[in-house]
């Protein structure tokens, strides 16, 4: 089906006015079998062939790609508002039945929500070892090329929020597993990849509100897993990081989560006087932002 047909003649003109072979043109950025496949239109490009040939060749594929792709079928719209809504309450049945109900339009599905769906799988899936097969499937569709395990994974930029939702599942699943270090690296992929993003001039991505929170959660995440292992140092690097951020961001309302995270790694770290005046600012924060249940668990 040419469903990116617009976009790939688009990418054939461009190329052959640089002169350019098939083979030339990706060298570096996607296989030529990949390539051959987006260009007939046969395959969405992913994210990150879309930045790869914008730095490669100083031009905004992005918005090329934009101003040229189908938009989205009113079945996929659908699904996409569904399954977002069903994920952001928690509802696994829900979920399950949409999987169940979109089942049949799946070929048809544009990248993300094929992406989406194998996310919903994975959240479903009580199975640790199967839940994370999921997710490295639906991680499949922006990264065609990966080899497909947790390993290959941590060697590649994730650009699409669904990506590193997938991602973070994984480590999520390595923590069931009590595989603490591989979710400290995954984790540690993540907050890489989103720095990656964060620091683009190009178009191809905006700070949105889903890194606004799922960057700091992330840190967090990894905090309580580095403080657990006894890396105290590396973990107070990456929760002032954090701080840093969301005060930069002017996001308040998660700071006590951080806050509380570096006044415990100080404590552990036995600098009492500088854990101290981390916990007025988180007691601060608390009350500011009527938080008041969180400060009950200062040990003593």
């Amino acid at each position: 089906m040419d469903n990116w047909g617009l976009f790939g003649r688009k990418l054939r003109s461009i190329r052959k006015e640089l002169c350019q072979t098939q083979e030339r043109f990706c060298d570096g950025i996607c296989s030529l079998r990949q390539y051959k496949r987006i260009e007939s239109g046969t395959n969405e490009p992913t994210l990150f062939v879309l930045d790869s040939l914008s730095s490669k060749y100083n031009l905004d594929f992005f918005t090329i790609y934009k101003k040229t792709e189908r938009s989205n079928s009113d079945n996929d719209f659908s699904f996409i508002n569904e399954m977002n809504d069903a994920i952001d309450l928690q509802d696994v049945k829900r979920i399950e039945e949409l999987i169940s109900k979109y089942s049949d339009s799946f070929d048809s599905m544009g990248l993300y929500s094929k992406m989406l769906w194998y996310y919903g799988k994975s959240l479903c899936e009580e199975d640790t070892d199967i839940s994370i097969d999921y997710a490295i499937t639906g991680l499949r569709y922006e990264l065609p090329d990966n080899p497909g395990n947790h390993e290959s994974f941590l060697q590649v930029k994730v650009y699409s929020n669904i990506g590193l939702c997938l991602l973070n599942r994984i480590a999520f699943n390595y923590i069931k597993k009590e595989n603490y270090s591989l979710a400290i690296l995954i984790y540690k992929h993540i907050i890489q990849c989103i720095e990656s993003l964060l620091s683009f001039s190009s178009k191809l991505y905006q700070s949105t509100k889903f890194i606004f929170e799922f960057y700091p959660s992330v840190i967090s995440n990894l905090c309580v897993l580095l403080l657990s292992d006894g890396n105290l140092e590396e973990a107070l690097v990456y929760v002032n990081k954090g701080i840093e951020y969301l005060c930069k961001m002017n996001n308040s309302k998660q700071l006590h989560i951080l806050l509380w995270r570096k006044y415990k790694i100080l404590a552990a770290m036995g600098d009492i006087e500088a854990a101290d005046e981390v916990y007025n600012s988180f007691r601060v924060i608390c009350e500011l932002f009527n938080q008041k249940e969180y400060l009950a668990g200062r040990p003593k």
